[in-house]
Formats: structure tokens, sequence, C-alpha cells
């Protein structure tokens, strides 16, 4: 029988997350260092918010997660440069987790990097061919980091969008346009809002919208995950089904 590890190997986890600001879409990565299956775990971190982790994250697990900051200091583009260099560099013996902080953020620099090279300022306005590009090259970049034997963590802010049919509005991805945000959760077999509920007299609650409804696109390939799921339980329950669900020992 395979082992857990190898079990995950074959079929790693890749999950897109979409959600608000302040939503613990970082901490939702994170909490993946508590199951030695998920770590180590390497974050393109081009949010800036790691350190928002320490405040959920017990100290004894912050050294199995390692990051680097992907933001322009000197010339334009030179962020996303940076971290396509190291995407290639990176070792998937090494890390079982990769992630993503965020694809929203990461797109801002890609389109700073296609101006840049096109000799324009990064503060003059994107034309028909820099968007086109900007959406290629961050499908090239997420479509690489799907492709590896690790887990693979993508994460989004979130926009408000209007379907021409029907009038509706509902919320989807915060990335490079509507043509990509219809592709990319095509390279994901989980995709999951990430909300935060607020009960009168009670502690404010990370919650995981795994299922679909009127307003949020989401879907998940784990029998056991509810409609709504508590963060700090969503990575255990995945482990859990793993065990029982694909013969395999730990």
């Amino acid at each position: 029988m395979a082992t857990l590890a190898e079990s995950i190997a074959r079929d790693p986890i890749r999950a897109l997350l979409y959600g608000v600001s302040g939503s613990a879409k970082t901490t939702l990565i994170g909490m993946m260092a508590h199951h030695e299956e998920f770590r180590p775990i390497y974050i393109f971190d081009f949010d800036l918010r790691i350190s928002s982790l320490r405040v959920r994250i017990p100290k004894e697990l912050w050294g199995l997660i390692e990051s680097d900051p992907y933001r322009d200091s000197r010339i334009p583009g030179e962020g996303f440069t940076m971290a396509e260099y190291k995407l290639g560099q990176l070792d998937p013996t090494k890390y079982k987790t990769i992630a993503v902080d965020s694809g929203t953020f990461m797109a801002d620099a890609v389109m700073a990097r296609v101006l840049q090279l096109d000799g324009k300022s990064p503060t003059s306005t994107p034309q028909v061919q820099h968007y086109m590009q900007q959406q290629s090259i961050v499908k090239d970049f997420v479509s690489k980091a799907a492709a590896q034997k690790w887990n693979f963590i993508l994460t989004c802010h979130e926009t408000t969008d209007k379907d021409e049919m029907t009038g509706r509005l509902f919320r989807s991805l915060s990335i490079a346009g509507p043509k990509l945000n219809e592709k990319l959760p095509g390279l994901f077999n989980e995709l999951w809002h990430t909300e935060l509920r607020q009960r009168s007299g009670q502690e404010p609650e990370y919650v995981v919208k795994c299922k679909s409804d009127l307003l949020y696109s989401a879907r998940t390939s784990f029998k056991s995950l509810e409609q709504i799921e508590p963060q700090e339980k969503i990575w255990g329950k995945i482990i859990a089904e793993i065990v029982q669900g694909k013969d395999v020992k730990t």
C-alpha cells in the first residue's frame, strides 16, 4: 500500500482561493504547516502580508514556512522577473507545498513588466495588446506551478461581475480580466471562497465555502467537505479522507 505522503504526491492538492482582504486567505495557507504531509511550504509573497501568519500560526511552525517578497524596488517589472526565476529554481523534492499570495498582485507585477518591455511608463494606460500579454504570462506561470508534484495554492482577491445575459451580479476572481478568470479555475481541483462571519456576541469565524451558491462559485473534489467549513478544520478533514478513501497507511 502507498503511504499517505506518496498518495498526496501522486495527486497533489491544487486549490484556488479567493475572497476579500482580511478573510484569512494567507492564514489558510499557513495552517497547512500543522500537517507534516503539507510542509515545508514556500510562498511567493506578492501581497507582503506573510507577517499576518504570526497571529494565528504557532511560533514553532514559522520555520516550516519560507517566503520571499516580490515587489518592484528599482525597476518596473523586476518583482515578477525574480518570481519567474525562483519558480524555475525551486526543488520539488524539498517543498511539499507552493503558494502564490496573491495572484491579483502578481498580475499587477506582470503588467508592470509588460509595459517596461514595451518601453512604457508603469503609470501609462495599458492597451489591448498589453492585457493579452499579461494574461498569457500569468497563465503560463500558474500552469507551470500547477504541473509540478507539489501541492499548489493560489490566492486572489475578489471582484463583482455581471452576467450580460441575465443581469445577475456575482463574485469572481480579481486577476487580469474576465477571460483569465474563466480559464484559471480549470487548472485547479479545488475552488474555495474564504469568508469572515461575525455573529453578535461571538468571536469572528473564518470559514471556507467549498460549494457554489447563487453569489459565489466554489467546488471541491473531497466528499467529506461540507458547503461551509471552518478554516481550522479543513486540512485535517482532507487528510482524513485521503487516508480513509485511498487505501493508504500513515
